[in-house]
C-alpha cells in the first residue's frame, strides 16, 4: 500500500493550521493546534480513501500509512556586529 502524504501549513496571520497539499482526495481541514490537526487527519483520511475507492479495507478496521509533513514559513533576522 502506498504512503499517503499530507502537508500541513500554518497561516501566520490567523494562527490556524491547514492542509496545504495532499494525495488524499477531498482532504480539507484546519485546526488551532498540530495535535488537533493530526487527530482530524487520522480520522478523515482513511474514510476518504475508502470512499474514493483508493483503498479497500478487508474489515471494518484497517491501517493506512500516512506521512504528515509540517511546513512553516518564517523570517530570521541576522543581526550585524
Amino acid at each position: 500500500m502506498p504512503v499517503f502524504t499530507i502537508k500541513v501549513s500554518l497561516d501566520n496571520e490567523s494562527g490556524v493550521y491547514f492542509v496545504a497539499d495532499s494525495n488524499v482526495p477531498g482532504l480539507h481541514a484546519e485546526a488551532d493546534s498540530l495535535d488537533e490537526m493530526r487527530d482530524t487527519i487520522f480520522q478523515l483520511a482513511p474514510d476518504l480513501l475508502c470512499a474514493n475507492g483508493i483503498i479497500k479495507p478487508r474489515s471494518q478496521e484497517c491501517d493506512v500509512p500516512l506521512e504528515l509533513v509540517m511546513r512553516e514559513s518564517i523570517k530570521a533576522r541576522r543581526i550585524g556586529y
